[in-house]
């Protein structure tokens, strides 16, 4: 990933699935993005995925953590 395409210290405002399966994006800063996957890392109290959900979620401490991987679908060498 490019540096160019990190967006620090920012928040989605509005997401919307658009026709041709891109994520048009409006962050806090009124910036308007568009990509094919989007990776947030903004917490456990996350609004994107309180959004997904459709509810909040309850989460409790377990002691494990948890490492998460998005592989596009197409065929890697290897």
């Amino acid at each position: 990933i490019n540096d160019s395409d990190l967006y620090w210290g920012t928040s989605i405002k509005c997401w919307r699935q658009c026709s041709d399966k891109t994520i048009e994006l409006e962050l806090d800063n009124n910036r308007r993005v568009r990509c094919r996957w989007l990776i947030a890392a903004d917490g456990i109290h996350s609004r994107l995925r309180q959004d997904m959900q459709g509810k909040a979620t309850a989460f409790r401490s377990t002691g494990q953590y948890c490492w998460r991987m998005l592989v596009d679908d197409v065929e890697h060498n290897n």
